[in-house]
């Protein structure tokens, strides 16, 4: 009776892991200010009161294209990179906020990002190829809200081979469905690393998650997957006992 309780247990276990939505392997919400996970490609980044910030300001059309801090690690090709945003100190219609991803360098990567203060904020899709921009979008996606400046929204990235999910929640977290979501197909780059974009005023960052891990990051078991590891340990010592 008591191998059969757990049995049933780890089978309810293993099914609640199966249809989990999120595969976010390591996070970062920047309260110890460590940033050696990360790599500063452009701007003055630094860590305030549990928030990563930008405090850099520069052109939108210049050979540095916008400020980058890019995660220490690489994918392949799937990947889904995510972060709490927003900016404040903003020129409205150039200050933006988003995420880089398929970084090869400072000055080749794509860019998703929304502009807070415009109307339906704006969002964009580009390429930065050796630092100069290129527009991936023809038109700015209206995101179905207009993203205040001081306040936090959330955003992420999701990539299938060539193809690019852009989802952005107008509030700081990912419980709920997105208010925008939109597919984009792009061949330019493959691979690379995933990290946040700020331009033309201060912007900031919290509770970042990845599916990728950053170098020398071990993977940290989520509280169910430990549970099921217990509950085979319990299973072990239960047959043991019974066969003695």
């Amino acid at each position: 009776m008591t191998l059969r309780i757990i049995i049933a247990l780890t089978t309810f276990f293993i099914s609640s892991l199966s249809i989990q939505a999120s595969q976010i392997v390591f996070t970062d919400n920047f309260n110890s200010g460590d940033l050696s996970h990360w790599n500063v490609l452009g701007g003055q980044w630094g860590v305030q009161d549990g928030t990563l910030h930008q405090s850099a300001s520069s052109s939108y059309y210049t050979a540095t294209p916008g400020q980058v801090i890019a995660l220490n690690g690489e994918y392949s090709d799937d990947f889904i990179f995510r972060t709490a945003l927003g900016a404040q100190d903003i020129r409205v219609g150039w200050s933006a906020v988003g995420i880089a991803f398929n970084i090869q360098d400072a000055s080749n990567f794509y860019s998703m990002h929304f502009f807070p203060g415009w109307t339906g904020g704006a969002f964009r899709f580009t390429r930065f190829i050796d630092g100069q921009i290129s527009y991936v979008t023809t038109s700015d996606a209206n995101i179905g809200f207009t993203p205040a400046t001081g306040s936090s929204y959330s955003m992420q990235v999701q990539g299938q081979g060539n193809e690019f999910t852009a989802s952005i929640w107008d509030n700081s977290d990912f419980e709920s469905l997105p208010v925008f979501e939109q597919s984009y197909t792009d061949d330019t780059f493959s691979g690379g690393t995933a990290g946040l974009w700020s331009q033309e005023g201060k912007g900031y960052f919290d509770n970042v998650g990845a599916d990728f891990l950053p170098s020398s990051t071990a993977p940290v078991p989520e509280p169910a997957t430990a549970m099921l590891l217990g509950l085979a340990l319990v299973g072990f010592a239960v047959r043991k006992r019974i066969g003695n």
